[in-house]
């Protein structure tokens, strides 16, 4: 059971990982690709700094871990929401 749930997570995790640098580049126009890469690579390596200095001063449980987790997911989902109607006004 757990070699199986791993296995899907490390699915999931690749085919979301796949599919960021596609939807960065476009999102911005092509004479921008460069700062498009540049700050897909940079908000991740922001993220993880911060992520790896705040997380250890905390405790977290898999209650907190799953409630931080839907706050994240609902950030992510109404900002991809955001840009999808500012691309159909186009």
């Amino acid at each position: 059971m757990r070699l199986q749930s791993a296995l899907v997570f490390g699915i999931a995790f690749g085919l979301l990982f796949i599919a960021q640098v596609p939807f960065a580049l476009g999102t911005v126009s092509p004479s921008q690709a460069g700062l498009g890469t540049g700050l897909y690579f940079g908000g991740m390596s922001a993220a993880s700094a911060i992520a790896s200095t705040i997380l250890p001063q905390f405790a977290l449980n898999a209650a907190t871990g799953v409630l931080w987790g839907a706050i994240a997911f609902t950030i992510a989902a109404l900002s991809l929401i955001k840009i999808r109607h500012q691309f159909n006004e186009f």
